[in-house]
């Protein structure tokens, strides 16, 4: 008879591209960004709330750090908004998933305009 493997079966993605973080940001901003929305918003809170011009800023040492990485953070965000968006060029050959689903696209553009406004004006 046959022999058992010895080891599981290797699982493939179905792309390269989406077996990466960055293709499993694209496939949630592609099929479900409300919840990105809704993150970003407490997200944008809570850097509000670390203002160290604000007095309960003042009051935590404004903590500079989080407030940097957040924003890096964001900025990087807005960037693949952009590029579901195909408002940006492909940084490399990725591969897209769809097109965002008729639902999904006012809700990016509702995303990338609140990242937008926050990293142009709006924090600290």
């Amino acid at each position: 008879g046959r022999l058992a493997p010895t080891r599981p079966p290797i699982q493939t993605a179905p792309s390269p591209d989406l077996a990466t973080r960055s293709g499993l940001l694209l496939h949630e901003l592609t099929h479900a960004p409300e919840g990105l929305l809704a993150a970003v918003s407490r997200l944008l809170d809570r850097i509000r709330e670390l203002d160290p011009g604000r007095p309960s800023g003042l009051a935590t040492q404004g903590h500079a750090a989080a407030i940097a990485y957040a924003l890096r953070f964001l900025a990087r965000l807005h960037a693949f908004v952009l590029l579901r968006l195909r408002r940006a060029p492909f940084p490399h050959a990725l591969t897209l998933p769809d097109d965002p689903s008729p639902a999904a696209t006012p809700v990016l553009e509702n995303l990338e305009a609140a990242l937008a406004a926050a990293l142009r004006s709006e924090l600290p």
